[in-house]
């Protein structure tokens, strides 16, 4: 009965360095792959940040400005085991390409009669596709082969190389405007859509207005305005409006 005990008692110290071992390895772990999962994370919110300035008046990406804003900051401190950083700028690095087109059937009305003109004229044609990507490689300080006290060797975690990617591909100039003004300029200059069927409009006002403001000064009539677009700007129709509840 009493060597059963002891057997039993040098079973549960075994068990014991077994599962020592196992948490002290996810001890290491669990800190090494979150620093990659936040690396990742900030990669994700640099190629949105680099995408969406070049769907604006950007053409060119400064990516000194991106690599401190994203991994270089002071709030991006990550750090190996020995307290040396594992992203420096030399380990990041931004592309950025603006070369991709798209073909007519995938812009916005397509072939279909008159739409590339009105795309044309209303700026609705995409410029094409900006894609950015960025690409970081973690470096960690190279340790020798040393083993903690339990024999368990953590220089694993030290020696993987690891590239992480992410990228982002988004529509340059997909017919936004920045005002209510840009908006309105933009209907006036398409000539199939507005420009020229309203200087038509307009010489045909003011030859009539010609003949009939004899009769209308002596009614105090106000003269008709030939701009039927830009005092508009900014207003809409109260069945568009939503009231708050």
């Amino acid at each position: 009965m009493i060597k059963k005990v002891n057997h039993q008692k040098g079973q549960a110290l075994a068990e014991s360095l077994v599962l020592m071992l196992v948490l002290l390895s996810f001890f290491i772990a669990i800190p090494w792959l979150g620093r990659l999962i936040d690396i990742s994370l900030q990669q994700q919110n640099a190629s949105r940040y680099g995408g969406f300035q070049l769907t604006r008046t950007i053409t060119m990406l400064n990516q000194e400005d991106i690599k401190q804003k994203f991994f270089l900051g002071k709030t991006h401190q990550w750090r190996d085991r020995q307290h040396h950083r594992i992203v420096n700028a030399e380990d990041v690095e931004i592309q950025s390409n603006q070369t991709e087109q798209l073909g007519d059937d995938r812009q916005v009305g397509m072939q279909v009669g008159q739409a590339k003109a009105l795309r044309e004229g209303w700026q609705l044609q995409d410029k094409g596709i900006a894609r950015v990507d960025v690409t970081v490689q973690p470096r960690y300080t190279q340790i020798g082969k040393v083993s903690t006290a339990l024999g368990l060797y953590l220089g694993f975690f030290d020696q993987q190389t690891i590239r992480l990617q992410r990228h982002l591909s988004i529509l340059r100039d997909a017919g936004h405007s920045d005002s209510d003004m840009t908006a309105h300029k933009r209907t006036g200059e398409s000539a199939l859509a507005w420009h020229d069927v309203a200087k038509s409009s307009y010489a045909l006002g003011e030859h009539i207005q010609r003949y009939a403001e004899p009769v209308d000064a002596g009614f105090n009539r106000a003269k008709p305005v030939f701009d039927w677009l830009l005092p508009w700007t900014g207003k809409l129709p109260k069945h568009h409006l939503k009231e708050r509840p």
